[in-house]
Formats: C-alpha cells, sequence, structure tokens
C-alpha cells in the first residue's frame, strides 16, 4: 500500500502538533485500504514508529477530533472517523486518491474554501464538500444534489451474508453479524457510538478472527508471537 502526501500537510492546521502525530497521519494514508479505512492499534503502532503507546493514543485523537481550522470542512474538519474497536476511516480519503497534480490540488482547496463560505441566509450551509468528485483527469466536477449524511440502515441477514460471500468469509455466517449487533443495539466500542457503516464492522470481525487463528495457531506450536 501506499498514499500521497502533499505539501499543505505542513503548512495547515497540523503545524506544531508534534512528531508523533505526523507519524501516525503518514502510517494512515500509506496503510488505509480501498475503502479508506485503516486499523490502528496503539500498541503495535508504537512498536512501528518507536514512540510511547500513550503517544499514538494522543494522536489518534487529535486526528479524531474537531478542527475548526482545517481546510477541508468535512466532519467538522476531522480527519479520522472511528468506526469501532481498532477500525478508522480516512474522512477525506477518496477524494485525495483521486488528485493527480498540484493544479488539481489548488482546485479543490479553492473550492472547498467557497463552499465553506457560501452559507444561506436560513443558516443552513450549501453543497457538502464531498460531494465534489475530482476526475483521474484532474477536473473537478460536481455530483449530485445538494450533500447530507446518509442515515445508517442496519442489514438484513441476506444482505451480511451477500457480503460475507463477496469477502469468501465462512467463519460466521450473516445471521450471527446481524443477531449480535441486534442484541448490541447496532453500536460498536466501549463509548457505545451509533453504528455508520456495517460493511466496515463486518471487515473487523473478519480481521479479528484472522488474528485469533494466528494466535491460537502460534500457542499450539509454541511459537512466539510480538502482539
Amino acid at each position: 500500500m501506499y498514499g500521497k502526501i502533499f505539501n499543505t500537510l505542513f503548512s495547515g492546521s497540523m503545524i506544531g502538533a508534534g512528531a508523533h502525530i505526523f507519524a501516525v497521519w503518514s502510517f494512515c494514508l500509506a496503510c488505509k485500504d480501498s475503502e479508506g479505512d485503516v486499523e490502528l492499534n496503539p500498541k503495535f503502532l508504537s512498536m512501528v514508529i518507536g514512540c510511547e503507546e500513550e503517544e499514538i493514543t494522543t494522536a489518534i485523537k487529535f486526528l479524531t477530533k474537531e478542527d475548526k481550522k482545517s481546510r477541508s470542512k468535512n466532519e467538522e474538519g476531522c480527519r479520522l472517523s472511528h468506526l469501532g474497536g481498532f477500525l478508522y476511516s480516512v474522512v477525506n480519503a477518496k477524494a485525495y486518491t483521486k488528485i493527480q497534480d498540484k493544479e488539481a490540488l489548488k482546485r479543490y482547496w479553492k473550492e472547498a474554501k467557497t463552499k465553506s463560505r457560501n452559507v444561506k441566509d436560513d443558516g443552513k450551509t450549501s453543497e457538502n464538500i464531498s460531494d465534489v468528485s475530482i476526475s483521474t483527469s484532474t477536473s473537478i466536477k460536481k455530483k449530485g444534489g445538494a450533500g447530507g449524511k446518509k442515515k445508517f440502515k442496519p442489514p438484513t441477514p441476506e444482505e451480511a451474508q451477500a457480503y460475507l460471500d463477496e469477502k469468501s468469509e465462512t467463519r460466521f455466517t450473516g445471521e450471527e453479524f446481524v443477531d449480535a449487533n441486534i442484541a448490541k443495539g447496532w453500536v460498536v466500542g466501549t463509548t457505545k457510538t451509533p453504528m455508520k457503516d456495517w460493511k466496515a464492522v463486518v471487515r473487523t470481525w473478519i480481521s479479528n478472527r484472522k488474528k485469533d487463528e494466528k494466535v491460537s495457531s502460534k500457542v499450539r506450536t509454541g511459537e512466539d508471537y510480538d502482539w
């Protein structure tokens, strides 16, 4: 995996935030998947980056909090969105991935700045910046109508199973996934945050089961493991 880092990263609202925060953010950009999701385990990252686990936790909190000075107003300037457990989503991942060069980046920020200022008299903001799609030819095109947060709709057992089949997952079923989350009230994490993306949670379940199998295998064979 790889990620793009633009020079504006070092001249924006993160100035002076700390080397550990820039390091964690760089890890996010490099290791996010095609959906923009990334797993951030503080214990693991402290070994990879070479700093204290507490610093990693502080960096994650910084990246998930609102930033009123951020150029991007998506998610109130938050750079990461917590999906549950160790799973996070890079807020502007898809937009940044489509930016091909410096000129496209300038156009992106120009339109973002214009939209953030375009507030109607009734207090409602105009179209969300996330409704701007930057094509691979570096042109920016509008799509759709006024942007709004999509209301979460729990999947049916059949929909969950179809996604599991797509992922070739057989360690649990769609019915088991749905039943477990109905019992929990469709919330994630110890903070009981309302679920936003059930497919992301499915991917976390899959990842956790792979890790459990790995640990179980090493315990059976007497191998050492790092974490």
